[in-house]
């Protein structure tokens, strides 16, 4: 056996409601890795694979994403400035699904190759992944029209090259920290501390946002500020608010979280559709 989240065997229930895959009972706790059997995983991602399963629009849900490298580079805090948005449900961090979800395509791309397979869609597969990360999300307001994941650990190429594959038309705030050494003397104290690893890890990030500037924007900690915040706001194609001031949610290495009264004004509408 080996760790498995429950979302990737929740991709087999999404694809087919009129299917009889087997699925091994479990608390569905969207938000925790489990452990199952890796036979009954591979079983269920051939019946998957030749259901086939039913193709979306990928670009029809907004997503915003938070991507740190490494810790405390601020995310807690882009995560709650973002959640004072009315509408706005960014959740995270969720144990690095992700990647596993990467792993899960890769191994997609593994069965094509065998008898059977070749026919496969890909973008079916990508829909099924796409409805189970909304899913993950959990019930959320009926004004809710935002949705999105702060992680802090983007250590593989092939983690940041699923990523916008799997969701096309989503926005992606990388949070860096330009002073490498405070990060990592910051993360020592929390938890470990490693500036060559942390150093690696912005590198990958600021340099995949150089590749994909029509969705993203680099957010360094130093430059936290109603002004950045609000340009952000803007970028989001959000307005009739603005903020006011800056949540503080995670010093003394203790979240906090934020209160939006305290740092939003105004009623923010979404005036169309990211672009």
């Amino acid at each position: 056996e080996r760790p498995m989240a429950l979302l990737a065997l929740l991709i087999v229930a999404q694809i087919g409601a009129a299917s009889s895959l087997h699925i091994l009972p479990a608390e569905a706790d969207l938000h925790r890795n489990v452990e199952y059997n890796m036979e009954t995983v591979d079983a269920s991602l051939a019946r998957l694979l030749s259901d086939g399963g039913e193709s979306c629009d990928l670009c029809a849900t907004r997503w915003v994403f938070v991507m740190s490298g490494g810790g405390r580079t601020g995310s807690s805090t882009v995560l709650d400035m973002l959640n004072s948005i009315a509408g706005f449900r960014i959740c995270g961090e969720n144990e690095m699904w992700l990647k596993e979800l990467t792993q899960f395509y890769n191994k997609l791309e593994e069965y094509k190759n065998h008898s059977g397979f070749e026919s496969v869609s890909e973008k079916n597969v990508l829909c099924a992944m796409q409805k189970l990360a909304r899913v993950s999300v959990g019930e959320v307001p009926p004004d809710t029209h935002t949705y999105g994941f702060k992680e802090i650990r983007f250590d593989t190429q092939n983690l940041l090259e699923f990523i916008p594959k799997l969701f096309p038309c989503g926005k992606f705030i990388v949070s860096t920290r330009a002073d490498l050494n405070a990060q990592a003397e910051s993360v020592k104290r929390s938890w470990w501390g490693n500036y060559d690893e942390i150093a690696r890890q912005t590198h990958l990030l600021e340099e995949w946002q150089t590749h994909h500037t029509d969705q993203s924007q680099i957010l360094h900690l130093e430059d936290f500020g109603t002004e950045r915040f609000n340009d952000l706001l803007k970028w989001l194609n959000m307005g009739g608010c603005h903020f006011k001031g800056v949540c503080k949610s995670n010093t003394g290495h203790r979240w906090k979280g934020c209160n939006s009264s305290d740092v939003m004004d105004g009623h923010c509408e979404l005036l169309d559709e990211l672009n």
